[in-house]
């Protein structure tokens, strides 16, 4: 997986931003900080931008931002099913946080330990992931767009 490299890099200094110096995402956040360093880069023929309708990325300035780089993004219905594997890849760290013991007791506590997770998460677990997306597109479609065990 070409991306695989780029997963287990950026991530980590998205993280790093996130828990350290945004504290707030917005679409100016979203753009200068994250698309411009994190995306940008890694951009090739062919590339189709996968990111969801949350406010920060469906906004007008995110839009023009991407059109006028000829980033081709993926467009997702309202209230569609989160297709993106980075979801999943979420789901297990969210798991990993909750069972740790004491609960943590502060945002920079939990910013540390998500960059910790994160440089530890298995790597086959993220690819394992990645490869089941066309499994859970296609359980998408057999379900016409209903709940599936994903």
């Amino acid at each position: 997986m070409p991306n695989a490299t780029f997963l287990e890099g950026s991530l980590t200094e998205v993280a790093r931003l996130w828990f350290g110096t945004v504290g707030t995402m917005n679409s100016t956040v979203y753009v200068t900080d994250i698309l411009e360093q994190y995306v940008v880069p890694f951009v090739e023929d062919n590339f189709i931008f996968q990111h969801h309708n949350t406010r920060p990325h469906s906004i007008i300035i995110v839009s023009e931002y991407l059109d006028k780089g000829g980033i081709a993004s993926m467009q997702w219905p309202a209230k569609s099913q989160d297709l993106n594997p980075i979801e999943n890849v979420w789901d297990m760290m969210g798991r990993r946080v909750r069972a740790l013991q004491p609960p943590l007791a502060t945002l920079g506590e939990l910013g540390d330990q998500i960059i910790t997770i994160w440089d530890n998460q298995d790597q086959a677990d993220v690819l394992s992931t990645i490869n089941s997306t066309s499994r859970r597109c296609k359980a998408v479609i057999h379900a016409r767009g209903g709940n599936t065990r994903y």
